[in-house]
């Protein structure tokens, strides 16, 4: 039929009225696709009808200061949404909500050069991710959580949803601690304990009321659950008053947080604490005639044989051990020291962290018994054990690596051997830019010892001059470092370092004369109501160090024997213990796309190790935690420092099961947002593609409709 003009434009108009009406029918349908970024976060599809930007802020926080401080693009997606995370050294994706606090970090991390996840580890029996280390590029590790608006979530990153417009901040620390008005305090005297919590915005601990804070007592038959002594609400100033009736050593912690991390304090009656009687070699006690100005290291041999047991101990290995290496420091009390090396020689040395071994090796050596035979264990073939080819024992700790390289420097091994060749390579990258390893002094000293037998290799020097810079500026006005555990083990560095006490004066106090004012008349160092075994441990600590006496001067060298192998210590074989492959760099991250909105992320192996049973109940139970003077002896009771240690909750849950992690390949950063972006546009392109069709489609049924309608008139 021959149409007017009239009817012409009134069938072009329906037909662009058609492709309108498209349109809104598409959109109330969802079919049009809203713009979403090209990195890793927002590969994930969402149905929103609008293109409007919105955005969730994200930051991490360590003492430093802030290291990462971002805005992210961010669109309400579906449940159906989702990514796959791969754990450290896995190899299968696990599936997370795109919307997730972790997949948001995760993603984050795939185009950040600040920082890198370094181990995430997914546990089946919870099906949850545990975030243990974030390089930034310290390497910080065991303490990370999160808060989203200013609150803590009180479930795991990997399932907490956020909204446009969260604030989220990842920061290592604990979230809650304890402060004391006392570390140490008087029975039925009362006293406060002020609750603090984290604000990452501010960057500091703020009074926090509205918990309860309990007093404990560790159990022995259920070390993953204390005896709660009593309770006390916290007022809105994030104070609790308590008072107890019975001496002895307490912990206090946050009743919600199952107490963990807790405090550490003494409760005191007015009788000196020292009540045993027993001579065990050393006579009765004695009351020394010393005067202020000087430390009298006989008394204090002394002291440590009146302390010792029937059976040559001093009760728990930690503390038999470092009373073995002081009485083996002095020219006296050589009955002591027979009873203990006695006691030690038939000992069967069964432990299950590598830092027990390596005490137990440098006491043997310190009382002149062979590490390799001269007990029923081999105490070296069980330390280079733990070795992995990188570094010594746990990826996220140092301690055990310095301490390794004491016990082996002595065991016939050099520079020339691997394990010690990466082992101090390991430590020398563990050193703070301020010169401390840990940004402990403890520590510090006792790297100072392990490192100086190797100045000639690279590195070693420098590190020496600025741990040693670093320990000067640690120095109180008092002359110690603190307290006369960490005043002991700088003295032994000073002599290490071929300086004496007198070349470490502050205020014309040197470090021996203030651990003069830390020994009693019964010539035992520490209060003499404190408890016995910390004043057994903070004696045995000051000997070598007032004698002027090193860990390596004391311990007696023994050849490595003839059927021994250091093969072992090239990672090649092993000869008991555990063993792991690590690397603790900042790693690359590897993405490859699935069909739909799935996106998978898997990072560079980082560990390969199994969570032994005894790790993963610490874990789950919440009491994570390491001791520098204990040497990971969780039993010992350390005279508190005015600063509770940092401790804290994982971010994500944890659980309780072993897995062993294999390796996975990597690309490039540029990879993975090359990978991103194709994967986006495709996706886009082939649904703009198919909304423009449909468009077509509907704009044709239009102008059809029109036509039957002109037809018809």
């Amino acid at each position: 039929m021959k149409r007017n003009p009239q009817q012409t434009l009134a069938i072009e108009q329906d037909f662009w009225w058609g492709i309108i009406a498209g349109v809104a029918s598409l959109a109330v349908m969802g079919i049009i696709p809203a713009w979403v970024g090209a990195d890793a976060t927002s590969m994930a599809t969402t149905t929103s009808t609008t293109t409007a930007s919105e955005t969730v802020t994200f930051a991490i926080r360590t003492e430093a200061g802030v290291v990462v401080a971002e805005e992210r693009a961010f669109e309400e997606s579906p449940a159906t949404s989702t990514i796959l995370i791969t754990p450290t050294g896995g190899e299968t994706g696990i599936a997370v909500d795109a919307r997730s606090v972790l997949a948001h970090l995760v993603a984050l991390d795939t185009h950040s050069s600040t920082f890198a996840i370094t181990d995430l580890t997914y546990f089946e029996s919870f099906g949850s991710f545990f975030l243990n280390c974030i390089d930034t590029p310290e390497h910080l590790c065991g303490s990370w959580q999160y808060t989203v608006n200013g609150e803590y979530p009180q479930i795991g990153a990997d399932n907490y949803l956020l909204h446009a417009g969260d604030s989220v901040y990842f920061f290592f620390g604990s979230p809650r601690m304890v402060t004391l008005s006392a570390t140490t305090t008087a029975v039925d005297t009362p006293f406060i304990a002020t609750l603090q919590e984290y604000d990452p915005d501010a960057g500091e601990y703020r009074p926090k009321g509205g918990f309860t804070l309990g007093v404990v007592q560790d159990d022995p038959e259920n070390p993953f659950t204390p005896k709660e002594v009593m309770t006390a609400p916290v007022q809105s100033n994030g104070e609790a008053a308590f008072t107890i009736a019975t001496s002895g050593v307490y912990k206090i912690g946050v009743k919600e947080d199952f107490y963990f991390p807790t405090t550490l304090f003494t409760v005191a009656t007015t009788v000196s604490a020292i009540s045993n009687t027993k001579s065990g070699g050393g006579g009765g006690l004695l009351t020394s005639n010393k005067t202020r100005e000087g430390f009298d290291a006989a008394a204090a041999l002394q002291f440590l044989a009146h302390m010792q047991e029937d059976d040559g101990s001093f009760g728990p290995d930690v503390f038999t051990d470092w009373a073995g290496i002081a009485l083996s420091s002095g020219s006296t009390e050589k009955t002591a020291r027979d009873a203990v090396r006695t006691y030690l020689k038939n000992d069967k040395a069964t432990f299950s962290n590598l830092t027990d071994y390596e005490r137990r090796a440098m006491v043997i050596m310190a009382l002149g018994i062979n590490p390799y035979n001269g007990m029923q264990t081999d105490l070296i073939a069980k330390i280079i054990s733990y070795f992995d080819g990188i570094q010594m024992g746990e990826v996220s700790l140092v301690n055990d690596d310095i301490f390794a390289l004491i016990p082996l420097t002595r065991a016939g091994f050099d520079e020339d051997d691997q394990i010690i060749k990466k082992t101090i390579a390991f430590v020398l990258k563990e050193q703070k830019g301020n010169g401390s390893w840990e940004g402990s002094v403890d520590l510090t000293a006792a790297a100072i010892q392990a490192l100086v037998p190797y100045k000639n290799v690279s590195g070693v020097e420098k590190a020496l001059i600025d741990a040693t810079e670093y320990l000067r500026s640690a120095q109180k006005a008092d002359g110690g470092f603190g307290d006369s555990f960490a005043t002991s083990w700088v003295l032994q560095a000073i002599r290490a370092l071929g300086d004496n006490a007198t070349d470490w004066k502050k205020n014309g106090i040197t470090p021996v004369e203030y651990l003069a004012t830390q020994q009693e008349t019964d010539g035992g160092v520490g209060a003499q109501d404190d408890p016995k075994e910390t004043r057994i441990w903070a004696t045995a600590y000051a000997i070598p160090g007032v004698l002027g006496k090193t860990w390596n001067q004391i311990m007696t060298s023994f050849k490595t024997p003839a059927s021994f192998t250091k093969a072992v210590s090239e990672g090649q074989e092993k000869q008991g213990g555990s063993s792991s492959t690590k690397k603790r760099a900042i790693t690359d991250k590897k993405a490859t796309t699935t069909p739909g909105s799935t996106v998978t992320i898997t990072k560079k192996k980082v560990s390969k190790k199994k969570i032994t049973a005894k790790k993963v109940a610490a874990i789950t139970a919440r009491t994570v935690a390491t001791s520098t003077h204990a040497l990971n002896a969780s039993t010992t009771v350390k005279k508190v420092a005015s600063a509770p240690v940092k401790q804290s909750l994982p971010v994500v849950s944890v659980a309780t099961t072993s897995a062993t992690t294999t390796e996975s390949t990597t690309t490039s950063n540029e990879q993975v947002a090359a990978a991103a972006q194709a994967a986006h546009s495709f996706r886009n392109t082939s649904r703009t593609l198919a909304g423009v069709f449909a468009l077509l489609l509907l704009g044709f049924a239009g102008l059809a409709f029109m036509h039957r309608k002109n037809s018809v008139a």
